[in-house]
């Protein structure tokens, strides 16, 4: 029955639900407990009196407003007093085991000068450092440079807007949580708060208690926590474990949408295949280590000579590709060669073993073209064949080269059967080499 009178009239109930769940598994994060502005009139004394009621419903409560938490009676009050004890022991844990570990920042942003700072004073117990800012460009600073764990924030303005713009700005690449205190009773803030997309972020009115504030940063820094994990995880399940590049699925994904907007745009795009030579010799010769040690290097070699918007990709065992959007063949031609070199300045010695060992990449090289002569279009299959056929004409050549293979009839392009860059069979170790025991 309280359900569902709440529902006609209108209160959200969607967090609380989460907030329910969190309980029932003893985590006590809060962690989608967000906006309190959508109770009606909530206040923290109403905040409190309501999740207690919400909790009353799911989980029970004893003869005093309290919760069972692990068969003890507690009240809600004191599940936030913990909470705070909770940081600082595990902070304590933490330290003991990492001495030269910084404790967590939480900047205090008070643009309005609302006493913020002196008001969560005693989040310092929890070890965690407190720092303050008065001033928008200081805060971006903080938030740009990522020392921030999460940002509470006192906006200048009741709406806020200018202030949650230029935030979001800073924090494209950290993804800092913001908790928002607004003045009681002003909406304004919370009509804004969709412009803070990048990380987690929540809305509270500045005369709620202390606890509420406790749960509801606690609640972000876990949802933070599992935002990194995530994406993790994301990296993890795109990238390949030994050389930090796309796995073959990534890769073909990423690869299609980058073919998909040249032609669609008209712009340049050129794909690169390549193969490590005599790589199972390698194997044979030393032992399975070594070769993933030419791997990882080789993916080194492609990360580091690329351009953000460039794709690089371990399609299995010696076997890589490039895509270079943007890139005229000639500006692909000078890429390939810069990769080539890298790759062959690999050639030295391994731990333990004195005798030089050669390294060398075969490589195919085609652009992308829009239309043929005869009408017909390029396609993501034909550019990969073309790329395939060069790899293998740069094999039977000796190892070791690019082979460029244009698109027969492609307007603007010589006919041919690919023309070789780079010849080097045989890489000679030098003194620009790259020695893996280095």
């Amino acid at each position: 029955m309280l359900v569902t009178g709440l529902l006609l009239l209108g209160y959200d109930l969607a967090p609380l639900a989460k907030f329910v769940s969190v309980l029932q598994r003893e985590e006590l994060n809060l962690t989608s407990v967000s906006h309190c502005d959508s109770l009606t009139g909530c206040d923290g004394t109403k905040w409190n009196l309501f999740a207690k009621k919400m909790v009353e419903q799911s989980v029970g409560l004893g003869a005093s407003n309290a919760l069972y938490v692990n068969g003890q009676e507690k009240t809600f009050e004191a599940v936030a007093a913990e909470r705070i004890s909770t940081w600082g022991s595990s902070t304590e844990r933490r330290t003991a085991m990492a001495p030269n570990r910084k404790k967590p920042m939480i900047l205090l942003s008070d643009h309005r000068g609302s006493g913020l700072p002196k008001a969560l004073q005693k989040l310092s117990q929890a070890g965690v450092e407190l720092q303050g800012s008065e001033q928008l460009r200081d805060t971006c600073n903080e938030v740009a440079s990522g020392r921030a764990e999460l940002v509470v924030l006192a906006p200048l303005s009741p709406s806020g807007k200018a202030e949650f713009e230029a935030l979001e700005g800073s924090r494209q690449a950290s993804g800092t949580p913001i908790l928002v205190v607004a003045e009681p009773g002003r909406r304004e803030a919370l009509r804004n708060m969709g412009i803070l997309r990048v990380g987690p972020s929540d809305l509270i009115y500045s005369d709620a208690p202390l606890e509420e504030f406790i749960l509801r940063i606690a609640a972000l820094r876990a949802q933070a926590r599992k935002g990194v994990e995530l994406e993790q995880m994301r990296f993890r399940a795109c990238h390949d474990d030994r050389t930090q590049l796309l796995r073959p699925d990534a890769f073909q994904s990423a690869f299609e949408r980058q073919l998909s907007a040249a032609e669609r745009h008209g712009q340049d795009l050129a794909l690169l295949m390549l193969d490590l030579d005599h790589f199972g010799q390698i194997n044979k010769r030393l032992n399975h280590l070594a070769g993933d040690r030419v791997i990882e290097a080789v993916g080194k070699v492609l990360r580091t000579s690329l351009r953000n918007e460039d794709l690089a990709g371990r399609l299995g065992g010696d076997e890589f590709a490039v895509v270079l959007p943007y890139t005229t063949p000639q500006h692909a031609e000078l890429v390939a060669e810069r990769l080539r070199q890298g790759i062959a300045a690999l050639t030295g010695t391994m731990p333990g073993h004195s005798d030089p060992l050669p390294i060398g990449a075969s490589m195919g090289l085609s652009s992308f073209g829009a239309r043929f002569a005869d009408g017909s279009e390029d396609s993501l299959e034909q550019l990969r064949e073309r790329a395939e056929r060069g790899l293998r004409r740069a094999k039977e050549l000796g190892g070791n080269q690019v082979v460029i293979e244009p698109a027969p009839g492609l307007i603007g392009a010589p006919n041919g059967n690919g023309s070789r860059a780079g010849f080097n069979p045989n890489p000679a170790v030098t003194e620009d080499s790259h020695a893996f025991s280095s």
